[in-house]
């Protein structure tokens, strides 16, 4: 049996019960770890790629997510991870091309 399943939290609270109550070590606090219970839209798009996690509200809350000029509109990425993904890695094969100097709109 896993340790999630036998403390029967989610994931993100299982690895911080495994750190400081199995291990001991205490965690900090960062701003750069983002959860589908904040409010994501008000992250500011020019720090996306300083974050070191990023979420989205899944089916209970689908419209929460970053508000990043990507790609792909709303419909074709409404989690919009495939235009972070864009963002980060703008030379994948199945990224469209941006003309220089215009962003692309949500």
């Amino acid at each position: 049996m896993s340790t999630a399943e036998q403390v029967r939290l989610p994931d993100d609270c299982t690895v911080g019960y495994i750190v400081e109550g199995l291990l001991g070590a205490r965690l900090l606090h960062s701003p750069l770890f983002h959860s589908h219970l904040e409010n994501l839209q008000r992250l500011p798009p020019d720090t996306l790629l300083q974050q070191v996690t990023l979420s989205y509200g899944g089916p209970e809350n689908p419209h929460n997510v970053v508000n990043v000029a990507g790609g792909f509109s709303v419909q074709q990425d409404p989690t919009r991870f495939k235009s972070v993904h864009c963002l980060l890695y703008p030379d994948t094969d199945w990224c469209p091309r941006q003309k220089q100097g215009a962003p692309i709109s949500r």
